[in-house]
């Protein structure tokens, strides 16, 4: 069990109170936030920046780079991409709607020879 235990990363002592039946999980994470997280106001930035006629159809690859050229730098494409997602902003963001998936292409059973030609 010891070396099951190493390999995963795991205490012996932790595995042997969960066998044990102490089922709740004892280990807490970190005790403050992040010191570099980025403040509401940088997010609603963020957010403004993105939402800009020029970059609303642009991928946050895309718009991190257009705003680089320009020799501004608000957030890494990660970051934009995170705050995008947490606001529900980073769904289909181009003017045509998505492909959908419930249309299926016509299928055609020919039942006889030369009933199907395409």
């Amino acid at each position: 069990m010891a070396r099951s235990c190493e390999v995963l990363g795991l205490s012996l002592r932790s595995v042997q109170r969960w066998r044990r039946g102490a089922s709740d999980d004892r280990r807490r994470g970190p005790n403050r936030a992040c010191a570099h997280q980025l403040s509401e106001a940088e997010k609603n930035e963020i957010v403004r920046v993105a939402n800009q006629p020029a970059f609303r159809n642009l991928s946050p690859e895309q718009v991190v780079a257009k705003l680089a050229d320009e020799g501004t730098y608000i957030c890494s494409e990660r970051s934009l991409r995170r705050v995008l997602a947490a606001r529900r902003l980073d769904r289909h963001r181009e003017r045509s709607k998505p492909p959908s998936p419930r249309h299926k292409t016509r299928e055609y059973v020919a039942t006889g020879p030369l009933r199907v030609l395409s």
